[in-house]
């Protein structure tokens, strides 16, 4: 029973010490209607590992949409103590 009292205790204490070694340099991009592209930088913090970075954008619900921007490369491995770029792009206007 004092265990089961504790648990949530130990579990909200637990997420407080996370670390994350992909660490984007912003984690908001405010993209100007005449621009074309913008980029975002991200750091591989590990001394030890690389790590598979994955790009997307999403709305403000949550779900994800590349009908007018697109990130790119969407994919990408990052090595110990690297730094890569994300490009954030508008993509071609097409019409039907």
């Amino acid at each position: 029973m004092t265990f089961m009292k504790g648990l949530p205790l130990l579990l909200l204490v637990a997420s407080l010490c996370s670390h994350a070694a992909l660490q984007p340099d912003r984690t908001r991009i405010v993209f100007n209607a005449n621009d074309k592209a913008t980029s975002l930088r991200v750091d591989n913090r590990s001394d030890k590992l690389p790590y598979l970075a994955y790009s997307w954008l999403e709305n403000e619900k949550g779900e994800k949409n590349d009908d007018l921007l697109v990130a790119l490369p969407p994919i990408q491995r990052l090595e110990p103590k690297a730094t890569t770029q994300v490009r954030i792009v508008k993509q071609a206007s097409t019409t039907k």
